[in-house]
């Protein structure tokens, strides 16, 4: 594979184990007696699922579309895959759901299980996702130019809702490294004013630490911003 080439998978990819690997953290530590980390973890398990749905649902739509136009079959597997995904999802909701209603006290295994059953998804999610970055990118590079393929991008980024771009953003600040953070601000950057795009990028700039802040801000060409933009 060439690094040169238009990846659609790699920023997006990078967000998704980052949200993978904390969830299934969070949901490996939490004490299934109380209250308020059930709530709280479970909480994460649902955002968790809904993002990799939706993120299913926009390759579909966009990439194996455009896959498959030009190479029949070649998205066939990720596509069957995808479908696969959907029961694992609805296991694990279900498992949240008997959690929930089990009595406290007698929680333990049904949590042992949640987590025994989010760590083989999340296993199974990394090798899907690698399988992706692999063998799609060489179905996209062999039959789209880069141009082609930045505007197919452009496009699907585009029919995501603001509220679920904010949080992919967010989840991106954390998981990039500092130079892919900069390309990524770069590309928001275009046609606002200094203000208003140190605005616009206040809270995400405050997910990073103090050094990161620094670092992103003299990368962006932003006087003062490491000061300016922390909240």
């Amino acid at each position: 594979m060439s690094a040169t080439r238009h990846d659609p998978y790699r920023l997006i990819h990078k967000a998704l184990r980052l949200q993978l690997s904390e969830t299934l953290v969070q949901i490996g530590r939490m004490d299934p007696d109380d209250a308020a980390e059930v709530a709280h973890a479970l909480a994460a398990l649902e955002h968790l699922l809904d993002a990799l749905e939706s993120h299913a649902f926009h390759e579909n739509r966009f990439l194996h579309a455009a896959i498959e136009a030009r190479i029949a079959g070649a998205a066939q597997q990720a596509e069957d895959e995808h479908r696969a995904h959907r029961d694992e999802f609805a296991l694990l909701r279900e498992l949240a759901e008997t959690l929930t209603a089990t009595p406290r006290g007698e929680r333990g295994p049904v949590a042992d299980q949640l987590y025994a059953e989010l760590a083989r998804i999340v296993a199974d999610q990394l090798l899907h996702m690698r399988g992706e970055e692999i063998d799609h990118n060489a179905a996209l590079w062999s039959a789209y130019s880069d141009e082609e393929l930045r505007r197919l991008h452009g496009e699907l980024v585009a029919s995501i809702p603001r509220e679920e771009m904010n949080r992919s953003l967010a989840l991106m600040m954390r998981a990039l490294r500092h130079q892919e953070r900069v390309q990524l601000l770069t590309g928001m950057r275009t046609g606002m004013d200094d203000a208003a795009f140190q605005s616009a990028v206040a809270g995400l700039f405050s997910l990073l630490s103090p050094l990161d802040q620094r670092k992103l801000a003299v990368g962006l060409s932003l006087s003062g911003a490491s000061r300016t933009l922390a909240v």
